[in-house]
């Protein structure tokens, strides 16, 4: 199982350049044992350095990028309280983009929780 975190900061949403060169919002798997909140916020400070309140689930989705590995990835909207933002881990970068100028995403996943993000910021 995958989890993710969306940290918002003035209409711009935090996602991070993994090595392949395209972006993500930060991310991990579930680690066996770990509660899938407590994996979502470390990972999210394993690869930013930030630390957050998860304040709800955004979406769940199936991930079909990977033929070989099915997964299920949770994604939560959080609250950022804390930290200092830098990439770590397997993050090469940590930035707030805007949300009208995207870069290419690893995932298609987040493709569509972005999409689905900005449309609720629109209302």
């Amino acid at each position: 199982m995958g989890v993710a975190v969306i940290l918002l900061r003035d209409h711009r949403v935090l996602l991070t350049q993994r090595r392949c060169g395209r972006w993500c919002i930060p991310c991990g798997h579930v680690e066996w044992h770990e509660d899938v909140e407590t994996a979502a916020g470390r990972e999210l400070h394993e690869e930013t350095g930030l630390k957050c309140e998860l304040i709800r689930v955004f979406n769940v989705q199936s991930n079909f990028h990977d033929p070989a590995s099915h997964t299920v990835g949770v994604w939560y909207l959080g609250r950022e309280t804390g930290g200092a933002l830098s990439a770590g881990d397997d993050a090469l970068r940590a930035e707030f983009v805007d949300l009208n100028d995207i870069p290419e995403l690893a995932f298609p996943t987040d493709n569509v929780v972005i999409e689905q993000l900005a449309t609720a910021m629109r209302r």
